[in-house]
Formats: structure tokens, C-alpha cells, sequence
């Protein structure tokens, strides 16, 4: 009886602990696939979800800060890396300011695409590569750019990352 009570007592516990996915990295390039240093820090923005621990903020609050990002080395070139945070928040973007341009980058919600961009940096170490694009844009419309495959194997080769 006790080792059935003891079961019952530990499924909720193996069931909530769930490993989260990773954070998403990303770097930005201009139309010719060189990086692309923003005019401005970009600017993170998401909205809280009801499942958030967090007990001061509310479900539904708005909530955001500035991006520094991190120089990474590759090659002769340098290239500014951000971290996006995968949290218990909805609508997440990046705003982004370029020669008076302003890309805002929407990233996904859905569990199937956030699982497609773990799946295509799984040992590969590299950031996603996002090319500069004036507007609203999807990061997952973006996936598949001719430019940015072509981008981030160069990463991967250069940096003697597996891909």
C-alpha cells in the first residue's frame, strides 16, 4: 500500500518536470549576408501567461527590456548573438532599428515550430541566422532563406561546429 501511494505522489512530480527547451540564439545579417549591427539595442517583448511563477506580475501583463547580446568571433568577422527567452509568456518579438528601419521579429508560440528550431540547432551549437527585413516578420517564414542557409553553414564550418 505504501509503495502505491508513493507511486501515486511521484507520477505529478515526473509529469510536471518536463525539461524546458532551450533559449533561441540568433544573429542578424544585411541582404548580402554579412552581419548586421542594429542602430539601437533591440528590444525584447512578451506577454505573460497564466501558467508564469511569478505570483507579483499577472497573467496578461506586458512585460520587456533592452538586448545587449554577446560578440562572438568567427573568422575575420564579428557577429552580435542574442538571447531569446523561452518563458511562460505569449508574443514574443524583437524590435530591431537599422538605417531608420524597424524589423519586428515575431517569435513562434506553437510547440510543433519551437521543437522544428531545436531540432535544426541540435549540435550544431549555431545561432539562427535572421536576415534584416523591414516590417513584421515570422522567424519561422524566415527559416529557409537561401541567404541564411547559406550563412549559418559558413558558421557551422568556420567555427568547427557539427551540422
Amino acid at each position: 500500500m505504501r509503495t502505491l501511494m508513493f507511486l501515486l505522489l511521484l507520477i505529478p512530480a515526473v509529469v510536471q518536470a518536463q525539461p524546458a527547451l532551450p533559449d533561441i540564439r540568433f544573429t542578424v545579417i544585411d541582404e548580402r549576408g554579412r552581419p548586421l549591427r542594429p542602430d539601437r539595442q533591440p528590444r525584447f517583448s512578451f506577454i505573460l501567461t497564466a501558467d508564469h511563477p511569478y505570483l507579483d506580475d499577472p497573467a496578461g501583463k506586458q512585460e520587456g527590456w533592452s538586448m545587449s547580446g554577446e560578440v562572438l568571433r568567427g573568422g575575420w568577422r564579428k557577429r552580435t548573438v542574442y538571447n531569446v527567452l523561452e518563458c511562460w509568456c505569449t508574443h514574443r518579438t524583437v524590435a530591431l532599428q537599422h538605417d531608420g528601419a524597424v524589423m519586428r521579429l515575431i517569435f513562434p508560440d506553437d510547440h510543433t515550430d519551437k521543437h522544428r528550431l531545436v531540432e535544426r540547432g541540435a549540435g550544431s551549437g549555431a545561432p539562427e541566422v535572421i536576415p534584416f527585413r523591414p516590417g513584421t516578420v515570422h522567424l519561422m517564414d524566415l527559416l529557409d532563406d537561401p541567404m541564411v542557409l547559406k550563412v549559418k553553414r559558413r558558421m557551422v564550418r568556420r567555427a568547427g561546429l557539427r551540422k
